[in-house]
């Protein structure tokens, strides 16, 4: 009897593995479907699986904040550089546990303009004020997106660098997580 119920775990566990193994290459082909249908936005941004891969790449350092709210995951979910002059670095940070995009960090390797295409849109503009960062004036923005979500957006410059947080915490929240930020020009 005991080798029967082995034999049955075991069968119960590689028809498990060989599931989730096919939902992953499902994943992994849809994942591909925007670069198939839209090559001509592909060629523009670059995934990356992680910051320090990016940073090899861009060899530069990428600045992210000291501070994130427990509710935060890191790593990032999205680590994305696009290509352009500057180049601009996307991370997309989720919420626990339910896994939604709650936070994105934008932050451009120059102070050239630029016009990110990882920026959620906005729909309507509810509220825009300056606000107190560290030693400098922030843009702090509360817009709504086409699903009818408010997302909280504050947007600064240091020396080289411009800055766009876009996220679903409170505007204090945001600010300490803007405040955290580190870089050789701060």
């Amino acid at each position: 009897m005991v080798p029967a119920v082995v034999r049955e775990v075991g069968r119960s566990v590689v028809a498990i593995a060989a599931v989730l193994g096919g939902i992953a290459v499902l994943l992994s082909g849809l994942n591909r479907v925007p670069v198939v249908l839209q090559p001509e936005v592909s060629h523009r941004f670059k995934d990356f699986s992680g910051v320090r891969e990016a940073e090899r790449e861009l060899k530069t350092k990428i600045w992210i904040p000291a501070y994130f709210p427990d509710y935060l995951s890191w790593p990032p979910a999205l680590v994305r550089v696009e290509k352009g002059e500057p180049p601009v670095v996307v991370l997309g940070i989720l919420r626990n546990p339910q896994h939604d995009l709650s936070l994105l960090l934008l932050q451009s390797l120059g102070k050239g303009d630029w016009q990110a295409l990882s920026v959620p849109a906005v729909t309507s503009v509810v509220e825009t004020r300056q606000v107190a960062l560290k030693k400098s004036r922030a843009i702090l923005s509360r817009t709504m997106d086409g699903s009818g979500q408010i997302w909280t957006r504050l947007q600064w410059e240091s020396a080289s660098r411009r800055f766009l947080l876009i996220g679903q915490s409170s505007t204090e929240e945001l600010l300490r997580i803007a405040g955290s930020m580190g870089g050789a020009d701060q």
